[in-house]
């Protein structure tokens, strides 16, 4: 076991470990008072990643080489913000979904999809996700696909029941002595949907 210490502070703690071994990042207090993200290796030592402005930052996640890093950091005004840091471009804010706060809590392992959680203009937390410059409302995007699918099976059961009224008008013998009809079912059991085809024939008996 070994002693990663701090960035000047009385504790630190690690959170996530590079997939290739290389990088490990966490939260450390620091000089100032506050308490910072940190990123270490063992050439470089403890690197302190700093804040958005605050006095605040934690690092979440990092992607499997050790490039991107990702986690949450106060602004001056004390609201919170998820950022994405690498060595070139270091600390960024990645915005909110028009709220004051939001945090990075997950990165893909290439760095280039970023999860966590992001405030609406509502003032309502909702799942988020960051790909470069677009942030992406993942519970309205849930939501949204929930209703289209069930737009989508009103739609088929309708043209269900009128397929069957259709067939059931072209195959009742009436005038004619014999009649064929094709077409399509739909049908659903709770989440299950079965589609078939079905044949129908009729013959009108000459009373004797």
């Amino acid at each position: 076991m070994k002693d990663l210490g701090t960035l000047g502070g009385l504790n630190s703690f690690a959170t996530a470990l590079s997939a290739d071994g290389t990088v490990i990042v966490g939260g450390s207090g620091s000089r100032d008072g506050g308490h910072h993200a940190f990123k270490y290796t063992d050439k470089a030592g403890m690197q302190d990643l700093g804040t958005l402005g605050g006095t605040f930052s934690d690092a979440y996640a990092v992607s499997a080489n050790g490039a991107v890093i990702v986690g949450k950091a106060t602004l001056a005004d004390g609201n919170e913000r998820a950022f994405r840091y690498t060595d070139k471009s270091g600390m960024q804010d990645l915005g909110t979904l028009g709220g004051m706060n939001s945090s990075a809590t997950g990165i893909s392992a290439d760095g280039r999809v970023i999860v966590g959680l992001a405030e609406t203009g509502k003032g309502e937390m909702h799942a988020a996700l960051w790909m470069g410059e677009t942030i992406i409302d993942a519970d309205n995007s849930v939501v949204a696909i929930g209703q289209t699918a069930r737009q989508a099976r009103k739609v088929l059961d309708l043209r269900n029941a009128q397929l069957q009224v259709l067939m059931r008008q072209d195959c009742e013998p009436g005038v004619r002595r014999f009649c064929i009809a094709a077409g399509t079912t739909f049908s659903r059991s709770g989440n299950a949907r079965n589609t078939g085809a079905n044949l129908i024939l009729a013959y009108r008996l000459t009373p004797q």
